[in-house]
């Protein structure tokens, strides 16, 4: 029997256990943060921000794992401006929380000069690639967690983050890791071996004939390490799938390494390596080109044009519109007279008008806001000076709407439905469709060669027949 005093003790020892279970739990689940954020995360948080440098190397570090509420301070300690903002390049609509100058409000939305900075608080949960909007294949990851909860599943993570650098993850299972894994991975591989890590990353995300999701960083990595590898040579390892990608990081890194003096080198190495008569990626190989020079001027389009007017006639057409392409995604490309929209290109040579149309219809878009107003850029193409630019512009609103509805045939054709004529010679609508099969095709979406028939056969016999044969071609 216990005695009335041990009776006593163990009723206030309880006691004191129940006063203090709370502080208890809480300096548990301090000491689990403790324990995982000192084990995976390098830098140190210091009053709630941590500081990324970037370099003419790319981010450093290129993994933190933050808690909720942190500020990250990007610091630009290179020559060359840079441009941080969250994935995807070029929309920038990944991380969920609206209000940027492009889609996400994680944007610096400006190149970073030499010594400027840009910083942005993370409150939402999650794992958030970042790249350089400049040089898309300069990527980080920042991974923002619940403190609490992060202790809990310490162990547990450490044990996945082990098995992501491992040898042996599947095409399926690869898909189904974190970005950051993912990144690892892609990097290790393309380190070694860049022509199994691009065979890799197009078994991963082409399923059945068909892209299954975006990887157009990755094959940005992928070119910046198959030129580290094999310099110029590296584009051998690329082709043209997603969205040139793989070609934009070989001549990018080339061009960011050795200067415009290379530029000739480049073509005569893309002619050489995919000859005219034998293949048509010479194009998307020279097309990378204007996406190296636009980053190499920090994102000054006159220069890079000016640029591309060194590689010869009738190539220099494709390094043009590399450079347009990066141009229509700059927050500045939203802002044109109402009342006079094509002055932007009409102010260019006339060399340059039809690939700055190519890209008009997008940034039409992106000034009205969503494909809910395809009507009123279809009335803005219809305004362009010349034939040239309207249907240009029909054509290049056909690929923007295939994209946006990843290839389905109901959507291509009741949004380009709504454009008006053109001079009363040609049917914008039918354009519109061509450039909407031809994006299928090229993009791979599901069931694109029915739905490129399909389209083509709607068309009046001239543009059926041409847009058959442009289906062909690729096809081929």
């Amino acid at each position: 029997m216990y005695s009335i005093t041990r009776f006593m003790e163990t009723q206030y020892l309880r006691k004191i256990w129940e006063t203090n279970t709370h502080s208890f739990l809480v300096l548990l689940v301090v000491s689990g943060c403790i324990f995982y954020y000192g084990y995976f995360t390098n830098p140190m948080v210091k009053n709630g921000m941590i500081t990324v440098i970037i370099n003419d190397k790319g981010f450093s570090p290129e993994k933190i794992i933050v808690p909720q509420g942190t500020t990250v301070k990007w610091v630009n300690q290179d020559e060359r401006p840079h441009w941080p903002a969250s994935n995807f390049h070029p929309t920038h609509s990944l991380y969920p929380e609206q209000g940027g100058c492009i889609g996400s409000l994680f944007d610096a939305c400006r190149s970073l000069k030499e010594g400027e900075y840009y910083s942005f608080k993370f409150d939402i949960a999650g794992i958030w690639p970042v790249h350089d909007h400049l040089s898309p294949g300069m990527i980080m990851v920042i991974e923002v967690v619940d403190p609490v909860k992060s202790a809990r599943d310490g162990v547990a993570s450490l044990k996945d983050r082990s098995a992501a650098t491992s040898n042996g993850v599947t095409a399926a299972e690869f898909r189904q890791l974190d970005y950051g894994k993912q990144m690892e991975i892609i990097k290790s591989m393309a380190t070694s071996n860049p022509n199994k890590a691009w065979g890799y990353l197009k078994n991963s995300y082409i399923v059945d004939g068909q892209v299954v999701g975006n990887a157009h960083e990755f094959a940005h990595i992928v070119g910046n390490l198959a030129f580290e590898k094999f310099s110029l040579d590296g584009i051998k390892v690329c082709d043209a799938t997603f969205a040139f990608g793989c070609f934009h990081g070989v001549t990018e890194k080339m061009l960011l390494s050795e200067g415009l003096g290379v530029i000739k080198s480049i073509e005569n190495g893309c002619l050489e390596i995919f000859p005219p008569d034998k293949s048509q990626d010479y194009t998307s190989c020279i097309h990378g080109t204007g996406h190296g020079v636009y980053s190499f001027e920090g994102g000054d389009m006159k220069e890079a044009l000016i640029d591309c007017d060194i590689i010869s006639e009738p190539y220099r057409q494709y390094c043009y519109d590399g450079v347009f392409m990066e141009r229509s995604s700059q927050p500045d490309a939203k802002i044109f007279d109402n009342k006079n929209p094509w002055k932007f290109c009409t102010d260019l040579p006339e060399r340059y008008h039809r690939n700055c149309a190519r890209y008009q219809s997008q940034i039409f878009l992106g000034a009205f806001g969503s494909l809910g107003s395809v009507k009123a850029v279809g009335k803005n193409c219809a305004l362009g000076s010349s034939v040239l630019l309207r249907e240009t512009c029909y054509e290049s609103l056909g690929y923007y709407i295939a994209q946006q509805s990843l290839g389905k045939m109901s959507e291509i054709l009741e949004s380009c439905k709504q454009m008006p004529n053109t001079d009363g010679q040609s049917e914008g609508g039918e354009i519109c469709m061509m450039g909407g099969a031809i994006e299928s095709v090229f993009q791979k979406y599901l069931d694109f060669r029915d739905t490129s028939y399909r389209l083509c056969n709607s068309l009046t016999e001239l543009r059926r027949v041409l847009c058959f044969n442009n289906i062909e071609r690729m096809l081929k």
